[in-house]
């Protein structure tokens, strides 16, 4: 069963001697209680910000027997640009394919080119070759402009939400929960300026972080150490 921020809150109050919070007092919380309730908000973001394409923050699973782009669209005949959906955070801008719908098997891997690029280019009419940002980073935008239908696949990664509610829960597996406690211990003892036990927090989240990373990121590490 996923730890909710009230259990984890109450793990790193019990690690650093303090008095753990109910249900009735979470929201309320004050001076101590309050800071480390911050400081696991705090540290969520470090994890998150660790690494731009953690699987957890894909915008929406994959689906069994296809490629594994979270997103598709089908392009309009004379039509550049397309709004992205809300709850975007950022997407994977070297890895967006295009499919011919007439042959399913005619797969274009796309180019990224910089939007100055596109304006120094000119408005051009053909098959789509390259993809490209808006500057209001709400669009994604394909050179030259399509003159028929094709479909466009590409892997999204949603916005980070902190935690809030005392049942909220982690956006990870619970395996991973001491990358969290142990960065949040590291601002508690910081925090306390106790420079020794922020020392020991901070290798045990770096530790930890780089275990992480390792199986959910890059997991073919693992097996190369393995051999």
């Amino acid at each position: 069963m996923a730890k909710t921020y009230l259990e984890l809150v109450n793990i790193v109050l019990r690690d650093i001697n303090e008095v753990p919070l109910s249900e009735g007092t979470f929201t309320n919380a004050r001076g101590i209680q309050s800071f480390v309730k911050e400081a696991l908000n705090r540290s969520l973001l470090d994890i998150i910000n660790y690494n731009d394409e953690w699987p957890f923050m894909a915008n929406g699973p994959s689906q069994p027997g296809v490629r594994p782009q979270t997103h598709t669209f089908n392009t309009v005949s004379g039509v550049s640009e397309y709004m992205l959906p809300s709850g975007i955070d950022q997407i994977d801008w070297d890895n967006i394919l295009m499919i011919k719908p007439d042959n399913l098997d005619d797969v274009t891997k796309l180019e990224f080119i910089s939007y100055n690029t596109v304006t120094r280019l000119g408005l051009q009419s053909g098959e789509p070759s390259c993809v490209y940002q808006t500057p209001s980073r709400t669009y994604i935008g394909l050179h030259p402009r399509p003159t028929k239908i094709y479909n466009i696949e590409y892997t999204a990664w949603k916005e980070p939400v902190i935690l809030d509610l005392s049942t909220d829960t982690l956006p990870f597996e619970d395996r991973y929960y001491p990358v969290l406690v142990s960065r949040a211990r590291y601002y508690l003892w910081m925090f306390r300026e106790n420079s020794q036990q922020a020392s020991i927090a901070l290798n045990e989240y770096e530790d930890s972080l780089r275990g992480m990373f390792r199986n959910l990121v890059n997991p073919d590490t693992n097996t190369m150490m393995a051999v």
